[in-house]
């Protein structure tokens, strides 16, 4: 992906974000198979995914893959440097 085309990229990806939180459950992360493939690749063994289902998304925005991440014992670790950090 060419630096200017960053925006479009993350615009997209937000849209999508938004369309998957009315259908998630609470609790769980669900997250789009783009958003997980990404992750996979760019965190190694941090996190897993596990498959949910096709979903429909609102507004007749479409059906796509949701997957749910499942927390490991390094993305727990991560996760709570993260929020202590922010503290």
């Amino acid at each position: 992906m060419v630096t200017e085309d960053l925006g479009s990229c993350i615009r997209i990806h937000t849209n999508l974000a938004a369309r998957i939180e009315p259908i998630a459950e609470e609790g769980p992360v669900d997250v789009s198979g783009e958003f997980a493939a990404m992750a996979t690749v760019a965190g190694g063994n941090q996190f897993q995914f596990g498959v949910v289902a096709q979903r429909p998304l609102p507004k007749k925005a479409g059906v796509i893959p949701v997957f749910r991440l499942a927390a490991t014992a390094v993305s727990s670790r991560v996760i709570r440097e993260l929020l202590l950090a922010d503290a």
